[in-house]
């Protein structure tokens, strides 16, 4: 997951370079900053390896989600239902913030 920096060059003149996060709690920042306002923000504990496991928890749904340096796994349960697994490159994490923007309400 790249994010925009903006640098100061000296000379008056912002230049904007892109960089790519070197930890899982970058990855977690990024992902709850792409979080929908409406959402509640997650609980958060250490998971495995340096990973950070973020949870939401509902009447009617479970979700969890497993982000660190490169990868991230997902999973979301409705109560009394099926269960929704993902797992793929912290690049691809966009896609479960709109699975979980449909469900957490």
């Amino acid at each position: 997951m790249s994010m925009r920096i903006l640098t100061d060059t000296g000379a008056g003149v912002v230049k904007t370079i892109e960089a790519t996060p070197t930890s899982a709690l970058d990855n977690v920042n990024a992902f709850i900053r792409m979080l929908p306002g409406h959402l509640r923000h997650p609980e958060i504990s250490d998971g495995a390896n340096g990973s950070y496991i973020l949870e939401w928890e509902t009447d009617n749904v479970s979700a969890y989600v497993d982000i660190s340096e490169q990868e991230y796994s997902f999973s979301l349960t409705v109560h009394q239902g099926k269960t929704l697994f993902r797992d793929g490159s912290v690049d691809d994490m966009k896609v479960i913030v709109g699975i979980l923007n449909s469900r957490l309400v």
